[in-house]
């Protein structure tokens, strides 16, 4: 498909290019076209499930919900993240619309309410050029980055992630190298990501959630595992702290703000579960694994 697409094929239901297309592979001669496909049996391309894309690379599965994560790279400006229910046909996600939320040609374009358009997106500004798409992170190791989805962008070499709770907002690590071309993941939900530049594989990792890191800050955390109650003391008696208790799919539960050197929470109403407790003290963050039995 030519840049900037001005055969406006994305949007041509006649035309396989710009789109995601989802076809059936287990007949033995091949394939077949799912019946639940928008365009199946009436007019349009038989194959197509979605339209509007300009590049997606790549899309993936939330292992928990089985949500659809789709980065699309964009034409000049801006890169995009889009989140979809696959169990949905027919979505058009505005390209060449659209970059974006940003208009990029929209002669005889479909009304806007009939587009889907992406939870996060960000500019070329900060040196990004091109989006690699990720997952979304369900793995037991790092209870930080549970519910997240993870990204790079292959010119800026940093990871990205959004989640889903807080849609447009996108926290950057610093800079890497190697030039990020893929992800996997693997059977526990730990993810790896990989350069196209030094073909070298590299597990994704995260140590704000450690209990060194509390012991560093001052800050002690207990009973936990934890049941009707959890205390937590601060060694800096004049400081004051923010708790904040979430569930691993980033959902704030609680926030709760004291400035003794010791706060008791009530936890007898959450159920049985792993949590993360972010405790704020002075501007800086610590986070740490908190189980309810």
């Amino acid at each position: 498909m030519a840049g900037g697409d001005p055969n406006g094929n994305a949007q041509n239901i006649n035309m396989l290019l710009g789109k995601m297309l989802r076809i059936d592979v287990t007949t033995t001669t091949g394939y077949d076209i799912p019946a639940a496909n928008p365009f199946a049996a009436i007019d349009g391309a038989d194959e197509i499930w979605a339209t509007g894309l300009r590049n997606a690379w790549k899309f993936s599965f939330d292992r928990l919900d089985g949500t659809m994560w789709i980065a699309d790279v964009g034409q000049n400006q801006i890169e995009e993240i889009n989140k979809v229910n696959p169990a949905l046909n027919g979505i058009n996600f505005g390209w060449r619309c659209y970059e974006g939320n940003a208009v990029y040609n929209n002669a005889g374009c479909p009304d806007d309410n009939t587009l889907t358009f992406p939870i996060a997106q960000y500019n070329h500004s900060g040196g990004g050029c091109s989006i690699t798409g990720g997952y979304v992170y369900t793995g037991t190791t790092y209870t930080n980055l549970n519910g997240k989805y993870i990204f790079a962008d292959y010119c800026s070499n940093k990871i990205g992630w959004v989640n889903s709770a807080q849609p447009g907002t996108i926290t950057w690590t610093p800079a890497f190298t190697g030039g990020f071309t893929t992800f996997g993941q693997d059977i526990n939900g730990e993810l790896y990501i990989a350069g196209g530049n030094n073909g070298i594989i590299y597990k994704i990792t995260d140590s704000t959630a450690s209990t060194s890191q509390f012991n560093a800050a001052g800050i002690t955390i207990y009973p936990n595992p934890a049941h009707n109650e959890v205390f937590i003391n601060i060694k800096n008696p004049n400081a004051s702290a923010q708790v904040t208790l979430y569930d691993l799919g980033g959902k704030r539960l609680l926030q709760q703000s004291f400035t003794t050197d010791a706060i008791r929470i009530d936890t007898s109403p959450l159920q049985a579960g792993i949590y993360l407790l972010e405790v704020d003290s002075a501007g800086s963050k610590t986070q740490q694994k908190l189980v309810i039995n």
